[in-house]
């Protein structure tokens, strides 16, 4: 089996379990374009952030991810074969050439601008690195609210149990897609207000 069959092979049935089990109700697919760079930057509640995305959308998406997490063998592993793009403090400018070129190249990336997993259940500060990457890949940003899983096992939430899991596997989970924004338009306010706002 070829790298890239593995890796299609990987897509397709680890998303098609997510979408079973936490069944993504997605509002706003139309704003990632079929084909060409996008940007997209959510909220980051819980660990599995990464699977709900990809799995409510129908491109393959390249997260960066911090490198620290990379490097750990198991995750590494799975994180090459998504296409994830490492990002380490001491190397912060390769990985924003790194996220442009294949945004430039067409493909779809994903950052959190948190650059955090929320510890209460609201958003972090916004960081601006995005709309540099952004305009480096001449991409639209589009910003992506996902919510539901705030309390599940998965999150940082206080007396967080296993148990858990089952109510958010019984509620689902939400995922709202915003317009496409230029990196003019999509400031740190007008994302984070997206973020903040609900249903």
């Amino acid at each position: 089996m070829t790298y890239q069959m593995l890796r299609r092979f990987f897509r397709v049935t680890l998303l098609s379990l997510v979408r079973l089990v936490y069944r993504p109700r997605i509002q706003g697919s139309d704003s990632i374009p079929a084909e060409g760079g996008v940007l997209l930057t959510p909220n980051h509640i819980s660990y599995i952030d990464t699977f709900i995305l990809s799995a409510s959308t129908k491109r393959p998406v390249r997260f960066l991810m911090d490198h620290a997490w990379y490097a750990r063998p198991i995750i590494g592993r799975f994180a090459r074969l998504f296409g994830a793009i490492p990002v380490s403090p001491d190397r912060a400018k390769d990985a924003i050439r790194t996220a442009a070129e294949a945004l430039a190249a067409g493909d779809v990336v994903a950052i959190f601008p948190e650059g955090m997993l929320t510890n209460d259940g609201k958003l972090c500060g916004i960081q601006g690195g995005y709309r540099l990457i952004a305009k480096k890949g001449g991409v639209p940003v589009v910003p992506v609210r996902m919510d539901g899983l705030w309390g599940s096992a998965f999150s940082k939430a206080p007396g967080r149990r296993w148990r858990n899991a089952i109510a958010t596997v019984a509620r689902g989970v939400d995922v709202t897609i915003d317009e496409a924004l230029s990196f003019q338009e999509a400031t740190q306010e007008r994302v984070a207000s997206f973020l903040e706002s609900k249903k």
